[in-house]
């Protein structure tokens, strides 16, 4: 690292130095005389230093890299890990339709043969929510999948005793 640091050094004087000796006003010669000294060493002064550069900057590039990661994070950790949650707990807070057991709510309304497709259901307070795709809904954390035709589909995913775990699809019909 020292002696890149110096070549570094002589390098950039040599640059700096290298135009300033090559103006440097040259004696007077007879025709045909050969040139200064000065002159063609501040050339050849030059010419190596631009090979020397070159050959620091190539010499950077090719230099192996070892990475130590001791004191440091790692970057494909996940910021946030993933805990299991208790059978029967809700995931953050909890939205008015998970209040309420699937079958306690009442689909009264679909809006399906459009772009963004809506449902509407009932709860058992008589207020009524409009819903769309992945609306969270039940009291087991179930979303709704799909808006059909006269259905809706919701999805939970519960735990057992053993850990396992188990997706079930509840179909709600339209109450006419």
């Amino acid at each position: 690292m020292h002696r890149t640091r110096s070549l570094l050094l002589l390098l950039i004087s040599l640059w700096f130095s290298g135009p300033v000796l090559a103006q440097a006003p040259a004696a007077p010669s007879a025709p045909g005389a050969p040139a200064a000294a000065g002159t063609t060493d501040a050339k050849t002064a030059t010419k190596e230093l631009e090979v020397l550069a070159e050959e620091l900057v190539l010499q950077g590039l090719m230099d192996p890299f070892d990475y130590d990661p001791r004191g440091r994070k790692d970057p494909f950790m996940q910021p946030v890990l993933d805990r299991p949650v208790a059978p029967g707990s809700g995931h953050g807070p909890l939205l008015p339709l998970q209040r309420f057991e699937i079958t306690q709510l009442r689909l009264i309304g679909i809006l399906w043969d459009v772009k963004r497709p809506r449902a509407m259901i009932q709860d058992p307070e008589n207020k009524v929510h409009t819903v769309g795709p992945y609306t969270k809904i039940g009291l087991r954390n179930g979303y709704i999948a799909v808006i059909r035709e006269g259905e809706i589909v919701v999805v939970e995913t519960t735990e057992d005793a053993g850990g396992r775990l188990t997706t079930m699809a509840q179909i709600m019909k339209l109450v006419r």
